[in-house]
């Protein structure tokens, strides 16, 4: 049985969104027989090895977990992966090391590091982030990172798991496959209240300028005017606080939207699953750019697997698999509102919303379920053990 290593930017077993990604991966090499490791970047308590569902996880304390000043943030952020690779070359024995999102420098080590003890390194790349959205903006040291990162490093490796069509056509001569989000639960449908007496809409993280939730917030107060219905939104992983400001700095005043929202904070991924079980329709607006062509996101897959369309724009892979009126509500930015209340107004006049809970239940099964992907993954890898080693 072959072992694989897998180690990068993640806080493994549920520090962040990425630990989920990387579960979903594993549970691939799983089904084909191979034994997953995880070397994540989390710190643990006593600093020692220990063993989730089965995997044996070695913490690297990569990321600090206390203030530093700026000039050690910016050599921490720099050298980050040094321990991870001091780790690794005192801990041999792996088949295969996939890295997860790695920063630049700890990349090009990795891939000497292949080179030197002969082993299959594969590269799982999920983002490929906006300079400006970066600290330090478009010009700043992170921005200069990321160009290194995705135009001269990553291309350099011969194996790559991608999670968009965007990454898997920028990385189309190297050995790549595509693996979205995967579903890691039971998918079954679930009753909602009637769409007539309350339309119940959700966002889950913490929303920022870029996530344009607020053009969704906006246009609130007239679509439930004009439908003389209740139109309520629920936002998961952010305060009123932070939501006010938000909305405050865009000259609005924050007050006249607040009977229309629910900040829940941050709750766990339980209490988001109740939630989508209970809303109608997501939102998930995003900008017409690259980060949002290259990355895909979780949030589609969630909203899916509870059955719960989604509100979108037609960007990205989301906006290929978004099919009005039937998982989704596809929106221009310019019109949300006019669009929503006659989407809306069509949704309730003809009853569609119990067909599109299905068909959203539908297009998780088809494109989120790891079996539909195993073909494929099994493909990917033995061309990493035969010529792209």
């Amino acid at each position: 049985m072959k072992k694989v290593l897998y180690t990068g930017a993640f806080r493994f077993p549920e520090g962040d969104a990425a630990a989920f990604r990387v579960q979903s991966i594993a549970g691939l090499f799983d089904s084909l027989g191979y034994s997953v490791s995880f070397a994540g970047w989390e710190s643990s308590a006593a600093g020692a090895e220990y063993n989730y569902r089965g995997y044996r996880c070695y913490p690297q304390s990569e990321f600090r977990e206390r203030k530093l000043g700026a000039v050690n943030r910016l050599l921490g952020f720099l050298f980050r992966g040094a321990n991870t690779l001091r780790w690794l070359k005192s801990n041999r024995g792996f088949d295969v090391v996939v890295a997860y999102n790695p920063p630049a420098l700890f990349a090009l080590m990795l891939q000497f590091l292949a080179w030197k003890r002969k082993f299959t390194l594969i590269l799982d790349s999920t983002e490929w982030y906006e300079s400006a959205h970066l600290p330090g903006g478009r010009y700043g040291i992170a921005a200069v990172e990321n160009w290194v990162r995705m135009r001269l490093v990553y291309p350099r490796f011969k194996n790559i798991i991608c999670i968009s069509a965007f990454l898997e056509n920028y990385f189309s001569t190297n050995n790549v496959v595509r693996v979205p989000p995967l579903v890691s639960w039971p998918i079954e449908a679930v009753s909602r209240d009637p769409l007539r007496s309350c339309i119940k809409c959700i966002y889950a993280g913490e929303a920022g300028k870029k996530d344009q939730v607020l053009d969704f917030v906006r246009a609130l107060p007239n679509i439930s005017k004009k439908l003389n219905c209740r139109v309520i939104f629920t936002l998961l992983g952010q305060d009123w606080e932070s939501l006010r400001s938000l909305i405050e700095e865009q000259g609005l005043v924050a007050q006249e939207y607040a009977p229309f929202v629910r900040c829940l904070g941050r709750v766990s991924r339980e209490r988001v699953a109740a939630e989508y079980k209970a809303s109608h329709f997501s939102i998930l607006l995003r900008e017409d750019s690259r980060y949002a062509h290259a990355g895909f996101p979780t949030k589609a897959m969630e909203s899916w697997s509870h059955g719960c369309p989604i509100i979108c724009n037609n960007v990205g892979d989301l906006g290929r698999l978004a099919v009005e009126f039937e998982n989704a509500i596809v929106v221009d930015k310019k019109t949300i509102e006019s669009q929503l209340i006659k989407a809306f107004q069509h949704i309730i006049g003809a009853d569609l919303w119990p067909g599109m809970s299905d068909h959203s239940i539908g297009k998780a099964r088809q494109c989120f379920e790891s079996s539909v992907y195993q073909p494929s993954f099994g493909a990917f890898l033995e061309r990493a053990d035969d010529k792209f080693r």
